[in-house]
């Protein structure tokens, strides 16, 4: 299961992750009002009168949650990938693997 795990990653499933997920994100309304709105309240934030050691602290901080939540959200798809294969595997309906193909 690893190595068909690896296979997918060099044939770009991350393109494909990355697409799907887009078109998915740009079709949610609740997504966009929220993209609005992280917009407006980012004009705001800039706005304050913050210190620059406050302001540098606080963008590491927000740079480290979306990291954290982008790489969270990687996992997160590919283990459902990777249950979806071994649930495919378990009821017979994938053929079988030849680790020699590219």
């Amino acid at each position: 299961m690893e190595k068909l795990m690896e296979i997918l990653y060099r044939y770009g499933v991350g393109d494909l992750i990355d697409s799907s997920r887009a078109k998915l994100l740009y079709e949610d309304e609740i997504y966009l009002k929220d993209m609005k709105d992280l917009d407006e309240l980012e004009i705001k934030y800039e706005k304050l009168p913050l210190p620059q050691d406050c302001r540098i602290l606080i963008n590491d901080y927000i740079a480290c949650m979306r990291s954290i939540q982008a790489r969270s959200i990687d996992h997160s798809y590919m283990a459902g990938l990777k249950d979806a294969i071994m649930i495919f595997h378990t009821l017979d309906l994938l053929k079988p693997f030849n680790q020699n193909e590219k």
